[in-house]
């Protein structure tokens, strides 16, 4: 079961990463994951409960490509209220077509990614954490 973050979070956040600390290719279709400048926007909305509230993802976009999310799924896992911290569990699948010559490939792509996020003031949001990308054809 998933806890809740503080309502401070409330909000939308943008960010981008230019490269990736490292990066592990495995099996063919491995190429197709450069991980080169990614930026997401993620929003932290109120359900229409008014008690609970929702993540999601606006825009996910790849080496200036943006992407649709076929899924998307989060997970709190813990929250630290006071130092204004939390732990989150994301799981994303987006489907990106490529071409070789005029035969269109199309892979299917997951991201699973653990965060930390930390609300340093109500402009700021850092987040560090690690992230695995599974391709399928």
């Amino acid at each position: 079961m998933s806890v809740i973050l503080p309502s401070r979070f409330v909000g939308c956040w943008e960010g981008t990463i230019n490269g990736f600390d490292s990066l592990t290719s495995i099996g063919f279709l491995s190429s197709f994951a450069r991980g080169t400048h990614v930026t997401y926007r993620f929003c932290y909305i109120p359900n229409q409960d008014g008690k609970t509230y929702r993540l999601e993802l606006r825009k996910l976009v790849i080496d200036e490509k943006e992407m649709a999310a076929t899924s998307f799924e989060n997970q709190v896992i813990w929250v630290d209220d006071p130092h204004g911290s939390g732990y989150l569990r994301n799981h994303v699948t987006v489907i990106q077509t490529s071409w070789l010559l005029f035969i269109p490939l199309r892979v299917r792509e997951d991201y699973f990614a653990e965060e930390i996020v930390v609300l340093d003031n109500q402009d700021l949001l850092t987040m560090h954490g690690a992230e695995l990308v599974k391709l399928e054809d």
